[in-house]
């Protein structure tokens, strides 16, 4: 069946038909839930119907269904390998790449791209359970961003078994109704399943900091695996920000906080044991990874600023650091703030070149809003973050990523896909952390 065709769509309405109803008959039994049941039922009608929706628009906008359909071709040959050559299942679903050559991976795949093949591989169950339709599989597909939005909700509100329910209400809603995220991030496109991820990471803090350690561990492994396959460099801006929250916790502790000499003493601990693990265990590794990041940067730059210059396309450079292959480390850091700037608030009105890219204008202008009240909030903020690590980490993990997206994309495009499992992640916390900052000075005030 022709995938966005008028069949392929009417069943896919009815899964998504069929999938709301299941999911209300789930969500009127569950106990504690993060939000208002009204809302995690919208949101998840929300997400399987976006899908949807971005079926359509990419055909008759576009005449085609871009990366999404070539994850879904893949998958489809992967299912026509395994139904006719089952003892190849081993080599289709397991092995790793590196073991297979790249001969072989065309003969299997019909790509050697090692991101295809693990979304292929990832999307393949939503496939046989979509029957092989496009629509369906997308459907089904959309499940994994809602999940991964209600486990961030639920690690919150577990962190903050007390917190008032109308500040997680009003949480869950910019978390679960962010517009980019639902046309870009409820189908069959990296983002789907890298939303998902973070929100087993958020649930595997809470968890770790709860004692439940096995249960912590499993689903780090399994959020490692996905996020290793799709976008390994998440991995270690997720251990910077959890490795930057227990270092900032700990100085917190009002024992430490209290103590000059203590407080001294652990920073210096710190970096003496971080110092000694980075040059004497992994300085290779980092070095390695830094320099395959650059090269795969430098490449995504120059066939965007190409793509700009031949095909009309909305690229971008960063002013402070024009080529990054021969920044110098400073350059970096200079970077920072208009990094960060272009991947929140960029592009603007003029830049804008699809119609696509209509949706970011009003969530751009509201993520200038909320931060002009962050840093007229700085201090009320800054006192929650502190708290929790779940908080920090989730908060810091959200801005550093959010900055090497800005950094590297080069394309307004996209970049706007590319942002959004930094931009719920920073939304879910810093829009908890400002009602809960909120609700405490209110509350505080009211006591004196």
């Amino acid at each position: 069946m022709i995938p966005g065709s008028l069949l392929d769509l009417t069943i896919g309405v009815l899964y998504a038909i069929v999938l709301s109803l299941i999911y209300l008959f789930i969500v009127i039994r569950i106990n504690n839930p993060p939000a208002n049941r009204k809302i995690l039922f919208i949101g998840f009608i929300t997400h399987t119907f976006s899908s949807i929706v971005f079926v359509i628009f990419m055909k008759t906008y576009y005449g085609y269904l871009g990366d999404a359909l070539f994850y879904f071709n893949t998958s489809a040959t992967i299912f026509k390998h395994l139904t006719s050559t089952p003892f190849l299942i081993n080599e289709l679903l397991w092995m790793d790449l590196e073991n297979l050559s790249p001969i072989r991976q065309i003969r299997l795949f019909g790509t050697t791209d090692p991101e295809v093949i693990s979304m292929a591989r990832f999307s393949l169950p939503f496939y046989i359970l979509g029957l092989g339709l496009f629509t369906p599989t997308s459907v089904l597909i959309a499940i994994l961003p809602f999940s991964g939005k209600y486990l961030i909700l639920k690690a919150i509100k577990n962190a903050f078994p007390d917190i008032d329910q109308a500040i997680l209400d009003k949480t869950a809603l910019f978390t679960l109704f962010l517009p980019t995220a639902l046309f870009w991030g409820t189908t069959i496109l990296k983002e789907s399943f890298l939303v998902f991820a973070i929100g087993l990471l958020f649930i595997s803090v809470q968890l770790l900091f709860a004692k439940r350690f096995f249960l912590s561990l499993l689903l780090i492994l399994v959020a490692f695996h996905i996020i290793g396959s799709l976008k390994a460099w998440i991995l270690y801006v997720f251990l910077v920000a959890f490795s930057l929250s227990l270092v900032l916790y700990t100085l917190n502790i009002p024992r430490i906080r209290q103590d000059p000499f203590l407080r001294i003493g652990t920073i210096l601990m710190f970096l003496i044991i971080g110092g000694g693990i980075t040059y004497f265990g992994i300085q290779e590794v980092i070095k390695e990874v830094f320099d395959n990041f650059l090269n795969i940067a430098y490449g995504f730059q120059t066939w965007h600023i190409y793509l700009g210059q031949t095909r009309g396309q909305s690229s971008y450079t960063l002013l402070s650091i024009p080529n990054l292959i021969e920044a110098q480390w400073w350059q970096f850091i200079i970077a920072f703030p208009e990094a960060l700037f272009t991947a929140l608030y960029r592009p603007f009105i003029f830049e804008i070149d699809r119609l696509s890219q209509f949706l970011v204008l009003p969530e751009n202008l509201f993520l200038l809003y909320i931060s002009f009240k962050a840093m007229l909030n700085f201090k009320l903020i800054w006192n929650v973050i502190k708290e929790k690590p779940l908080l920090l980490t989730g908060f810091i993990l959200g801005v550093l990523t959010l900055y090497i997206v800005g950094l590297v994309s080069f394309n307004f495009g996209a970049m706007i896909r590319y942002r959004i499992p930094g931009l719920i992640t920073l939304i879910a916390t810093f829009f908890f952390i400002y009602f809960y900052g909120k609700g405490k000075k209110v509350s505080g005030a009211g006591t004196q």
